[in-house]
């Protein structure tokens, strides 16, 4: 429970992945209902694109679960990866008209990753 509450960053951070693609596993054609660039990020709007988000937030889970710093990582780099294409899928969205609030969520959700990042930097460098 304490490496949990240590950790509580990184598992909502798993948490959200993990529901964000288990939503578009089950719900096909979803991205392009909402228009976004499905050439530049169309591998997400399919059920394996969505398992690959599962797969993410579970290594999220087991990175937080093993106290492991390496998995944690990795996990954030994959994280931030997502979420920084999402960004920019909305984000261009927007910008060719279509309003929308998501690219503020998927931009908060990277601003997240980063946060974390930092945190987990500090909180190595403290060790040595």
């Amino acid at each position: 429970m304490k490496t949990i509450i240590k950790n509580w960053t990184f598992l909502v951070l798993g948490l959200m992945t993990a529901a964000l693609g288990a939503y578009l596993a089950t719900h096909r054609g979803y991205l392009d209902q909402v228009y976004t660039y499905s050439e530049l990020f169309d591998w997400f709007d399919s059920p394996l694109g969505g398992l690959i988000l599962v797969g993410i937030g579970g290594l999220t889970g087991v990175g937080i679960w093993l106290n492991s710093p390496i998995v944690r990582r990795v996990a954030l780099i994959l994280n931030g990866s997502v979420y920084a294409m999402f960004f920019a899928s909305f984000a261009l969205r927007a910008l060719a008209g279509f309003h929308n609030l998501s690219w503020i969520f998927s931009l908060a959700a990277f601003i997240n990753v980063l946060g974390t990042a930092y945190k987990e930097a500090t909180r190595v460098h403290e060790s040595e």
